[in-house]
């Protein structure tokens, strides 16, 4: 398969929200998970675009105000840590106090393989550190079950638990939980 060009982690909330800190939280968690799935595929990304989605009782009708912020990074990365700072940053200039909030999410861009990153000989060093650290935890994630280690900021809050109303009753990701057919003849 070829390597993606974006990458995207987004949720509808189960109920909505107006606090700053539980949107922060919930952001963050898409952060992590976009940021696993990048190293994952081997990438980084050199862009990010963080959206937010407000919603108004309007007439008799909920409207939905959409908003967005793009951002260029100074270098290419795959680190959490730097993921999460820029998107805190933009989410902070998104968000209105009083608006109540149903959705939010992280879309990384400009995605590039690592065999064509070039890193920065300037920070080359931290880079190499922080690339050593990340390898760490998404070993430990992997071997100890996921969201074993996380950031501090990505602690899901209960209201912003995403909807569960479309999810399979079945688990697809486990094969001795899927359900057995059987066809009479």
């Amino acid at each position: 398969p070829s390597p993606k060009k974006s990458l995207c982690v987004s949720r509808s909330f189960a109920h909505a929200t107006s606090e700053f800190n539980s949107l922060r939280a919930a952001l963050s968690f898409f952060a992590c998970r976009a940021c696993v799935k990048l190293r994952e595929q081997k990438s980084y990304t050199s862009s990010l675009c963080v959206f937010v989605l407000s919603v108004k009782y309007e007439n008799g009708l909920y409207m939905k105000y959409p908003t967005s912020q793009l951002v260029s990074l100074e270098a290419p990365t795959q680190d959490t840590s730097e993921i999460l700072k820029v998107s805190h940053q933009c989410l902070w200039s998104l968000y209105q106090k009083g608006e109540t909030y149903k959705k939010c999410g992280i879309v990384l861009l400009n995605l590039t393989l690592d065999r064509n990153f070039i890193p920065d000989f300037f920070a080359s060093q931290r880079q190499e550190k922080r690339s050593h650290l990340m390898s760490c935890i998404d070993a430990m994630n992997k071997r100890w079950g996921k969201d074993t280690l996380t950031f501090a900021s990505a602690k899901l809050p209960l209201n912003c638990q995403p909807k569960a109303e479309r999810l399979s009753i079945y688990s697809t990701t486990d094969k001795d939980k899927l359900p057995i057919v059987t066809a009479k003849a």
